[in-house]
């Protein structure tokens, strides 16, 4: 067994993903540029954050954040850890799906 996979299979230095998937409110589809830079500022110095990268679907109006963790703790923060940036991104979307959580295995 490899050095990486002996580490995989015993969880030592995992890291985890966290996918959300959004539907976008059509009143507001055009997300703001400054909001959209502090969400990814927000959430980039967050604890145990490795990267984060937004996306949007303007024609079927959803949104998805994926985000990669050093503990799966970390991945699991809610909105509200944002505090006023969390609520300037609630405005933009009409459902918010709950975080998927997921470790990385290669």
């Amino acid at each position: 067994m490899s050095a990486v996979a002996g580490q995989l299979a015993t969880g030592e230095d995992a890291m985890f993903v966290r996918i959300v998937r959004s539907r976008l409110d059509p009143s507001r589809l055009e997300v703001d540029p400054q909001v959209a830079a502090a969400l990814t500022a927000a959430v980039k110095a967050m604890p145990g954050n490795q990267s984060f990268a937004a996306a949007i679907d303007r024609p079927n109006l959803r949104s998805v954040t994926i985000s990669t963790w050093d503990t799966q703790e970390h991945a699991s923060y809610a909105l509200d850890a944002l505090g006023e940036v969390g609520t300037r991104v609630r405005a933009f979307v009409a459902q918010t799906d709950r975080p998927e959580i997921y470790e990385i295995i290669g």
